[in-house]
C-alpha cells in the first residue's frame, strides 16, 4: 500500500479501507466486523474482542 492507500490489486478499494490500520474480521468470505485505527474506545484490542465474541454465538 502506498501513501495514497492504493495497491496493485485494488484491495483497499474492494474492502473500503480508508484509514490505517484497519483490522477486518471475516468468516466464510463475509465481513463480521472491523476495527479502524484505535477503535471506538481508543483500545483496539477491546473492540476486537467484542467482534470475536460474536463469532462464538
Amino acid at each position: 500500500m502506498d501513501r495514497a492507500k492504493k495497491t496493485l490489486s485494488h484491495l483497499t478499494e474492494a474492502l473500503n479501507i480508508t484509514n490505517v490500520p484497519t483490522i477486518i474480521v471475516m468468516k466464510n468470505g463475509k465481513e463480521i466486523g472491523r476495527v479502524v485505527e484505535y477503535g471506538k474506545y481508543g483500545l483496539f484490542d477491546m473492540e476486537l474482542g467484542e467482534i470475536l465474541k460474536k463469532l462464538d454465538n
